[in-house]
C-alpha cells in the first residue's frame, strides 16, 4: 500500500530528524532570567483544543472527500516573532509496516518555517494543520503519537506528544 502524499511525506522525515536536534537544544535549557518554554500539542479546525494522552481524535471529512485529523499546538515563553515548527503523527511499529512506510517516517504532518503565530491568553497558537488520512479503515482505532516541536528565532525550543487515537468518519466521505 502506498505512502499517502509521498513528496511531502520525504520532506517531513528530513523534518523530523531537524526537529530531533531541536531536542538538544531545549535541553540545555534557557537563561536563568526567563521561563522555561512550554509547549502542546492538541487537535482543532479553527482554535486548539488541548487533548489527554490515549483520547480520541475524530477523523473528518473534507470538503474533497478526503480524510483527515485535525492538529494544533500552543507555546509559551518563546521569544516573539517568527517560529519554525513541524507537527506529526507516527504510528507504532506494527502499523508502520503495514502502512509500508520508512522507520521514522511519519504517517503525516506539517511544518513552518517563519511564521508569526498569534498570541491568545499568553500562549502562541497555530491551530487547523491537517493530517491526511490515506487510509482511514487502517488507521482508525489505533494508537498514534502527535508530536510537535517549536524553535524560535534565538534557537529556543521545545518539543511534546501526546498519544491519541483517530475514530470516524462518522459519515461516507466524498460526493
Amino acid at each position: 500500500m502506498p505512502s499517502p502524499h509521498p513528496a511531502s511525506i520525504k520532506n517531513l522525515r528530513a523534518a523530523a530528524v531537524w526537529a530531533g536536534s531541536w531536542a538538544l537544544v531545549a535541553a540545555a535549557g534557557c537563561a536563568a532570567d526567563s521561563a522555561p518554554a512550554r509547549l502542546e500539542v492538541g487537535t482543532g479546525s479553527g482554535t486548539f483544543q488541548s487533548v489527554a494522552s490515549g483520547a480520541t481524535v475524530p477523523i473528518v471529512c473534507g470538503p474533497q472527500g478526503g480524510q483527515h485529523v485535525w492538529m494544533s499546538l500552543r507555546a509559551q515563553n518563546l521569544e516573539p516573532g517568527p517560529v519554525d515548527f513541524l507537527l506529526t503523527l507516527q504510528p507504532d511499529e506494527g502499523l508502520r509496516k503495514t502502512l509500508a512506510l520508512d522507520p521514522g517516517e511519519p504517517l503525516c504532518g506539517q511544518q513552518r518555517s517563519g511564521l508569526s503565530l498569534p498570541v491568545r491568553d499568553g500562549w502562541a497558537v497555530y491551530a487547523g494543520a491537517v493530517c491526511y488520512i490515506a487510509n482511514p479503515e487502517v488507521v482508525a482505532g489505533r494508537t498514534l503519537t502527535l508530536t510537535g516541536s517549536i524553535k524560535d528565532a534565538t534557537g529556543r525550543a521545545v518539543r511534546a506528544q501526546v498519544s491519541v487515537v483517530p475514530v470516524g468518519p462518522e459519515a461516507q466521505c466524498g460526493w
